[in-house]
Protein backbone atom coordinates (compact mmCIF):
# COMPACT_ATOMS: atom_id res chain seq x y z
CA UNK A 1 0.00 0.00 0.00
CA UNK A 2 1.64 3.10 -1.50
CA UNK A 3 1.28 6.62 1.19
CA UNK A 4 -1.64 8.14 -0.38
CA UNK A 5 -3.64 5.06 -0.31
CA UNK A 6 -2.49 4.85 3.04
CA UNK A 7 -3.60 8.49 3.38
CA UNK A 8 -7.19 7.89 2.25
CA UNK A 9 -7.46 4.45 4.36
CA UNK A 10 -7.07 6.45 7.55
CA UNK A 11 -9.39 9.73 6.24
CA UNK A 12 -11.70 7.06 5.91
CA UNK A 13 -11.51 5.27 8.94
CA UNK A 14 -14.28 7.20 11.24
CA UNK A 15 -16.70 6.98 8.43
CA UNK A 16 -15.57 2.87 8.57
CA UNK A 17 -15.98 2.73 11.87
CA UNK A 18 -19.54 4.79 11.48
CA UNK A 19 -21.05 2.31 9.46
CA UNK A 20 -19.94 -0.58 11.22
CA UNK A 21 -21.64 0.51 14.64
CA UNK A 22 -24.56 1.52 12.41
CA UNK A 23 -24.89 -1.98 11.07
CA UNK A 24 -28.03 -4.04 13.02
CA UNK A 25 -28.19 -7.49 13.20
CA UNK A 26 -31.72 -9.33 12.71
CA UNK A 27 -31.46 -9.57 16.86
CA UNK A 28 -31.55 -5.71 16.55
CA UNK A 29 -34.13 -5.58 14.40
CA UNK A 30 -36.15 -8.10 16.63
CA UNK A 31 -35.76 -5.53 19.78
CA UNK A 32 -36.58 -3.06 18.02
CA UNK A 33 -39.66 -4.12 16.34
CA UNK A 34 -41.07 -5.61 19.76
CA UNK A 35 -39.88 -2.29 21.35
CA UNK A 36 -42.12 0.10 18.95
CA UNK A 37 -44.62 -2.40 18.78
CA UNK A 38 -45.53 -3.41 22.47
CA UNK A 39 -42.93 -1.89 25.33
CA UNK A 40 -42.29 1.86 24.41
CA UNK A 41 -46.37 2.20 24.34
CA UNK A 42 -46.35 0.69 27.22
CA UNK A 43 -43.66 2.57 29.26
CA UNK A 44 -45.62 5.78 27.92
CA UNK A 45 -49.11 4.65 29.63
CA UNK A 46 -46.43 3.99 33.15
CA UNK A 47 -45.48 7.61 32.65
CA UNK A 48 -49.04 8.93 33.10
CA UNK A 49 -48.68 6.91 36.47
CA UNK A 50 -47.31 9.06 39.51
CA UNK A 51 -46.29 7.73 42.77
CA UNK A 52 -49.64 7.10 44.87
CA UNK A 53 -49.59 8.18 48.54
CA UNK A 54 -50.29 5.01 51.08
CA UNK A 55 -53.62 4.38 53.14
CA UNK A 56 -52.98 5.40 56.89
CA UNK A 57 -53.10 1.23 56.87
CA UNK A 58 -50.44 0.59 54.15
CA UNK A 59 -48.24 3.47 55.31
CA UNK A 60 -46.45 0.99 58.49
CA UNK A 61 -46.35 -1.70 55.25
CA UNK A 62 -44.59 0.45 52.94
CA UNK A 63 -42.07 2.16 55.15
CA UNK A 64 -40.91 -1.41 56.05
CA UNK A 65 -40.77 -2.09 52.15
CA UNK A 66 -38.46 0.87 51.59
CA UNK A 67 -36.46 0.09 54.54
CA UNK A 68 -33.49 -0.85 53.39
CA UNK A 69 -33.49 1.58 50.79
CA UNK A 70 -33.78 4.72 52.99
CA UNK A 71 -30.86 3.42 55.42
CA UNK A 72 -28.16 2.58 53.02
CA UNK A 73 -29.61 5.41 50.39
CA UNK A 74 -29.15 2.80 47.47
CA UNK A 75 -31.25 0.62 45.52
CA UNK A 76 -30.04 -2.63 43.90
CA UNK A 77 -32.11 -4.43 41.66
CA UNK A 78 -31.06 -7.22 39.80
CA UNK A 79 -32.11 -8.50 36.06
CA UNK A 80 -31.36 -11.76 35.03
CA UNK A 81 -32.52 -12.42 31.41
CA UNK A 82 -32.54 -16.88 30.72
CA UNK A 83 -31.47 -18.69 28.23
CA UNK A 84 -34.25 -17.81 26.10
CA UNK A 85 -35.07 -20.82 23.95
CA UNK A 86 -37.66 -21.32 21.75
CA UNK A 87 -37.49 -25.22 21.84
CA UNK A 88 -41.08 -26.19 20.34
CA UNK A 89 -39.94 -28.56 17.95
CA UNK A 90 -39.89 -25.63 14.74
CA UNK A 91 -37.52 -22.41 13.52
CA UNK A 92 -38.05 -19.35 14.87
CA UNK A 93 -39.01 -16.82 12.54
CA UNK A 94 -40.14 -13.69 11.70
CA UNK A 95 -40.28 -10.39 9.73
CA UNK A 96 -38.62 -7.01 9.97
CA UNK A 97 -38.59 -3.91 7.84
CA UNK A 98 -35.41 -1.80 7.21
CA UNK A 99 -36.82 0.81 9.65
CA UNK A 100 -36.74 -1.66 12.26
CA UNK A 101 -40.67 -2.26 12.51
CA UNK A 102 -41.93 -6.15 12.34
CA UNK A 103 -43.13 -7.29 8.45
CA UNK A 104 -41.91 -7.31 4.81
CA UNK A 105 -38.03 -9.44 5.30
CA UNK A 106 -38.26 -12.99 6.35
CA UNK A 107 -35.34 -13.82 8.86
CA UNK A 108 -34.83 -17.73 10.21
CA UNK A 109 -33.24 -17.87 13.28
CA UNK A 110 -33.11 -21.88 12.92
CA UNK A 111 -33.94 -24.48 15.32
CA UNK A 112 -34.61 -23.69 19.13
CA UNK A 113 -33.23 -20.10 18.59
CA UNK A 114 -32.00 -18.61 22.33
CA UNK A 115 -33.38 -14.98 21.75
CA UNK A 116 -32.00 -13.51 25.45
CA UNK A 117 -29.70 -10.92 23.60
CA UNK A 118 -33.00 -9.40 21.98
CA UNK A 119 -34.40 -8.79 25.61
CA UNK A 120 -31.48 -7.62 27.25
CA UNK A 121 -31.30 -5.09 24.29
CA UNK A 122 -35.18 -4.51 24.73
CA UNK A 123 -34.33 -3.29 28.46
CA UNK A 124 -31.41 -1.84 27.61
CA UNK A 125 -33.04 0.64 25.24
CA UNK A 126 -35.73 1.44 27.80
CA UNK A 127 -33.32 2.10 30.42
CA UNK A 128 -31.82 4.41 28.70
CA UNK A 129 -34.46 6.07 26.89
CA UNK A 130 -35.33 9.87 27.73
CA UNK A 131 -37.41 10.33 31.14
CA UNK A 132 -41.24 11.31 30.32
CA UNK A 133 -43.62 12.53 32.70
CA UNK A 134 -44.17 10.08 35.67
CA UNK A 135 -41.79 7.27 34.30
CA UNK A 136 -38.77 6.25 35.95
CA UNK A 137 -37.94 2.79 33.72
CA UNK A 138 -35.60 5.46 32.27
CA UNK A 139 -32.93 7.72 32.29
CA UNK A 140 -30.21 5.34 33.05
CA UNK A 141 -26.40 5.93 32.24
CA UNK A 142 -24.90 2.39 31.47
CA UNK A 143 -21.61 3.07 33.63
CA UNK A 144 -19.81 -0.55 32.36
CA UNK A 145 -21.63 -3.45 30.01
CA UNK A 146 -24.85 -4.23 31.65
CA UNK A 147 -24.30 -2.18 34.65
CA UNK A 148 -27.50 1.27 34.82
CA UNK A 149 -27.18 4.17 37.22
CA UNK A 150 -29.21 6.94 37.89
CA UNK A 151 -30.29 9.13 41.22
CA UNK A 152 -34.00 8.79 41.94
CA UNK A 153 -36.11 10.47 44.62
CA UNK A 154 -37.57 9.20 48.11
CA UNK A 155 -41.44 10.56 48.64
CA UNK A 156 -39.21 13.01 50.93
CA UNK A 157 -37.38 14.43 48.55
CA UNK A 158 -34.03 12.23 49.65
CA UNK A 159 -31.28 11.20 46.70
CA UNK A 160 -31.08 7.37 46.42
CA UNK A 161 -28.97 6.25 44.05
CA UNK A 162 -30.53 3.15 41.85
CA UNK A 163 -28.46 0.92 39.99
CA UNK A 164 -29.79 -1.98 37.59
CA UNK A 165 -27.61 -5.07 36.73
CA UNK A 166 -28.75 -6.92 33.48
CA UNK A 167 -27.25 -9.66 32.38
CA UNK A 168 -28.50 -12.94 29.82
CA UNK A 169 -26.46 -16.50 29.12
CA UNK A 170 -26.33 -17.29 25.24
CA UNK A 171 -23.04 -16.88 23.34
CA UNK A 172 -25.29 -16.80 20.26
CA UNK A 173 -29.23 -17.09 18.61
CA UNK A 174 -28.03 -20.35 17.37
CA UNK A 175 -28.55 -22.99 19.58
CA UNK A 176 -27.32 -25.31 17.74
CA UNK A 177 -24.09 -23.37 17.56
CA UNK A 178 -24.30 -22.95 21.04
CA UNK A 179 -24.21 -26.68 21.86
CA UNK A 180 -21.87 -27.26 19.03
CA UNK A 181 -18.86 -25.46 18.40
CA UNK A 182 -19.58 -22.63 21.13
CA UNK A 183 -20.24 -25.25 23.65
CA UNK A 184 -16.88 -24.52 25.96
CA UNK A 185 -17.63 -20.87 25.61
CA UNK A 186 -21.12 -20.90 26.38
CA UNK A 187 -21.19 -23.80 29.31
CA UNK A 188 -18.73 -20.92 31.02
CA UNK A 189 -20.66 -18.36 30.36
CA UNK A 190 -23.77 -20.29 31.70
CA UNK A 191 -22.14 -20.71 34.62
CA UNK A 192 -20.56 -17.07 35.35
CA UNK A 193 -24.22 -15.97 35.03
CA UNK A 194 -25.58 -18.77 36.95
CA UNK A 195 -23.34 -17.54 40.00
CA UNK A 196 -23.88 -13.74 39.01
CA UNK A 197 -27.80 -13.74 39.45
CA UNK A 198 -27.77 -16.13 42.70
CA UNK A 199 -24.98 -14.94 44.22
CA UNK A 200 -26.01 -11.59 43.88
CA UNK A 201 -29.62 -12.11 45.57
CA UNK A 202 -28.17 -11.17 49.00
CA UNK A 203 -28.28 -7.22 49.34
CA UNK A 204 -30.65 -6.88 46.28
CA UNK A 205 -33.72 -4.80 46.69
CA UNK A 206 -35.10 -6.49 43.61
CA UNK A 207 -34.41 -9.52 42.17
CA UNK A 208 -36.51 -10.19 38.72
CA UNK A 209 -36.25 -13.04 36.50
CA UNK A 210 -37.18 -12.96 32.88
CA UNK A 211 -37.23 -16.48 31.58
CA UNK A 212 -38.18 -20.44 31.25
CA UNK A 213 -39.38 -21.93 34.45
CA UNK A 214 -38.74 -25.24 32.60
CA UNK A 215 -42.09 -26.22 34.06
CA UNK A 216 -40.97 -26.15 37.91
CA UNK A 217 -37.04 -26.32 37.16
CA UNK A 218 -36.71 -23.01 38.20
CA UNK A 219 -34.98 -19.99 36.58
CA UNK A 220 -32.17 -21.26 34.05
CA UNK A 221 -29.40 -20.06 32.60
CA UNK A 222 -28.27 -23.10 30.43
CA UNK A 223 -29.01 -24.88 27.47
CA UNK A 224 -31.87 -27.11 28.25
CA UNK A 225 -31.92 -30.73 28.12
CA UNK A 226 -34.05 -31.89 25.21
CA UNK A 227 -35.75 -34.53 24.37
CA UNK A 228 -35.25 -36.40 20.79
CA UNK A 229 -37.64 -34.46 19.27
CA UNK A 230 -36.15 -31.15 20.03
CA UNK A 231 -38.81 -30.37 22.91
CA UNK A 232 -37.21 -29.33 26.53
CA UNK A 233 -37.11 -32.39 28.60
CA UNK A 234 -39.39 -30.98 31.16
CA UNK A 235 -39.49 -34.62 33.38
CA UNK A 236 -35.63 -33.95 34.18
CA UNK A 237 -36.96 -30.21 35.27
CA UNK A 238 -39.81 -31.10 37.38
CA UNK A 239 -37.89 -33.50 39.27
CA UNK A 240 -34.19 -32.10 39.68
CA UNK A 241 -35.84 -28.23 40.11
CA UNK A 242 -31.82 -27.28 39.64
CA UNK A 243 -32.53 -23.63 39.65
CA UNK A 244 -35.44 -23.39 42.24
CA UNK A 245 -33.15 -24.89 44.52
CA UNK A 246 -30.98 -22.68 44.17
CA UNK A 247 -32.94 -19.64 43.96
CA UNK A 248 -34.72 -21.09 47.43
CA UNK A 249 -31.05 -21.97 49.02
CA UNK A 250 -29.59 -18.29 48.21
CA UNK A 251 -32.79 -16.27 49.76
CA UNK A 252 -32.26 -18.94 52.42
CA UNK A 253 -29.06 -17.82 52.98
CA UNK A 254 -29.09 -14.07 52.51
CA UNK A 255 -28.33 -11.80 55.44
CA UNK A 256 -30.03 -8.80 53.71
CA UNK A 257 -33.05 -10.44 51.77
CA UNK A 258 -34.50 -8.71 48.97
CA UNK A 259 -37.84 -6.26 49.32
CA UNK A 260 -39.23 -8.28 46.46
CA UNK A 261 -39.10 -11.36 44.09
CA UNK A 262 -40.43 -11.03 40.50
CA UNK A 263 -40.08 -14.79 38.63
CA UNK A 264 -41.73 -13.43 35.15
CA UNK A 265 -42.04 -17.40 33.59
CA UNK A 266 -44.67 -19.73 32.76
CA UNK A 267 -46.95 -20.06 35.53
CA UNK A 268 -44.53 -18.93 37.92
CA UNK A 269 -47.41 -18.15 40.85
CA UNK A 270 -48.06 -21.68 41.26
CA UNK A 271 -44.52 -23.30 40.79
CA UNK A 272 -42.65 -20.98 42.82
CA UNK A 273 -44.66 -18.75 45.30
CA UNK A 274 -45.00 -21.13 48.33
CA UNK A 275 -41.13 -22.02 47.92
CA UNK A 276 -40.24 -18.48 47.70
CA UNK A 277 -42.10 -17.36 50.64
CA UNK A 278 -41.14 -20.05 53.11
CA UNK A 279 -37.44 -19.02 52.30
CA UNK A 280 -37.73 -15.60 52.21
CA UNK A 281 -41.27 -14.91 54.08
CA UNK A 282 -41.08 -10.84 54.10
CA UNK A 283 -39.93 -10.80 50.12
CA UNK A 284 -43.19 -9.71 47.93
CA UNK A 285 -43.39 -11.92 45.18
CA UNK A 286 -44.68 -11.41 41.36
CA UNK A 287 -44.96 -13.90 39.15
CA UNK A 288 -46.91 -15.18 35.52
CA UNK A 289 -50.40 -17.20 36.42
CA UNK A 290 -50.39 -19.43 33.64
CA UNK A 291 -48.53 -19.90 30.18
CA UNK A 292 -49.04 -15.92 28.51
CA UNK A 293 -51.36 -16.08 25.39
CA UNK A 294 -50.30 -12.68 24.14
CA UNK A 295 -46.44 -13.12 25.26
CA UNK A 296 -45.65 -9.40 25.95
CA UNK A 297 -46.74 -10.09 30.13
CA UNK A 298 -43.37 -11.39 31.09
CA UNK A 299 -41.80 -8.53 30.20
CA UNK A 300 -44.44 -5.71 30.85
CA UNK A 301 -44.63 -7.41 34.49
CA UNK A 302 -40.63 -6.79 34.33
CA UNK A 303 -40.58 -3.24 33.39
CA UNK A 304 -43.92 -2.31 35.50
CA UNK A 305 -42.33 -3.71 38.75
CA UNK A 306 -39.44 -2.03 38.28
CA UNK A 307 -40.67 0.78 37.46
CA UNK A 308 -43.11 1.31 41.01
CA UNK A 309 -40.14 0.06 43.04
CA UNK A 310 -38.20 3.20 41.30
CA UNK A 311 -41.28 5.32 41.87
CA UNK A 312 -41.63 3.87 45.54
CA UNK A 313 -44.94 3.01 45.36
CA UNK A 314 -46.71 1.58 48.01
CA UNK A 315 -49.43 -1.02 47.72
CA UNK A 316 -51.65 0.81 45.62
CA UNK A 317 -49.34 2.42 43.18
CA UNK A 318 -47.83 -1.25 42.65
CA UNK A 319 -50.87 -3.19 41.83
CA UNK A 320 -51.65 0.13 39.11
CA UNK A 321 -48.86 -0.70 37.13
CA UNK A 322 -48.79 -4.05 37.08
CA UNK A 323 -52.09 -4.57 36.66
CA UNK A 324 -52.53 -1.63 34.34
CA UNK A 325 -53.36 -3.64 31.32
CA UNK A 326 -56.20 -6.02 31.29
CA UNK A 327 -53.63 -8.98 29.77
CA UNK A 328 -51.81 -8.56 32.89
CA UNK A 329 -54.70 -8.50 34.88
CA UNK A 330 -55.70 -11.73 33.83
CA UNK A 331 -52.14 -13.22 33.76
CA UNK A 332 -50.31 -11.90 36.37
CA UNK A 333 -50.09 -11.81 40.17
CA UNK A 334 -48.62 -8.35 40.80
CA UNK A 335 -46.59 -7.57 43.90
CA UNK A 336 -48.37 -7.44 47.41
CA UNK A 337 -46.39 -5.99 50.30
CA UNK A 338 -46.15 -8.23 53.13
Amino acid sequence: MNLKSLALLVLALPQIAAAAKAEKTPTDYLATGWNRGFYTPFTQRLAQIKRVAPTTADQAKCDDFYANVRRTGEMKIILGVGYYDFSEGEPFKFQFRPDGSLGLVDYDFGMNATLDQAFVKIYRDLLTQKCKGALQFCGFDEKSPGVFMKDVRSPEGARIRARVELRSPSISTSHAQNVGPLKATQDARSAEITRWFFGSIDGADVVVYNGHARKGGGPDFAPPKLLANTHVNYGWYNKNTPGLNNLTSALRNAQTKPAAVLLMACNSTKLFSKQVAAASPKSAFAGITLVPKSGTVPVKGTIAGIDSYLKMQCQQGLTQEMQIDEDMRAELTPLTIK
